[in-house]
């Protein structure tokens, strides 16, 4: 991914989103401190709360010890394990949590894990903010 992109500067200039202001949580699971950075500061702009970690153990432990997100946003390729793996653990504890999966690797990424799905989606990297905010929504607003 480009770590020059210039959609980054511009993620004040995102409206606010007041629908979601306070009543979603979003468990964002990635490996790279930039895009996580930057994801998590779109996502709080657009008004969700955000968590994050940055491996599948260390996710996975925070859903064992009780968060329970609105949807899960994960990279397909992290240092211990998959994005896939994740959602299975998650779906066990709360099913129909939807998930969007993120990667840089290409498209044919979607068919290898098997990451298709009603409540799922596919963003791949690099995204700019607007993608990653309206991939979002949609997905919880299919949840509803």
């Amino acid at each position: 991914m480009s770590r020059n992109c210039q959609c980054w500067p511009r993620i004040s200039e995102l409206p606010l989103t007041e629908s979601a202001k306070g009543k979603q949580t979003l468990l964002l699971v990635e490996d790279d401190r930039l895009v996580q950075n930057v994801a998590i500061r779109v996502l709080e702009r657009a008004g969700y709360s955000v968590e994050h970690a940055s491996s599948v153990r260390e996710a996975a432990s925070r859903v064992e010890s009780g968060l329970v997100p609105d949807l899960l946003i994960t990279d397909v390729m992290l240092p211990d394990g998959n994005g896939r793996e994740l959602a299975d653990v998650l779906t066990e504890v709360s099913p129909g949590v939807p998930v969007l999966f993120i990667s840089g690797y290409p498209d044919d990424v979607v068919a290898e894990f098997g990451l298709q799905g009603p409540a799922s989606k596919f963003l791949q990297k690099p995204f700019t903010p607007t993608a990653l905010r309206d991939s979002v929504a949609e997905l919880l607003a299919a949840k509803c």
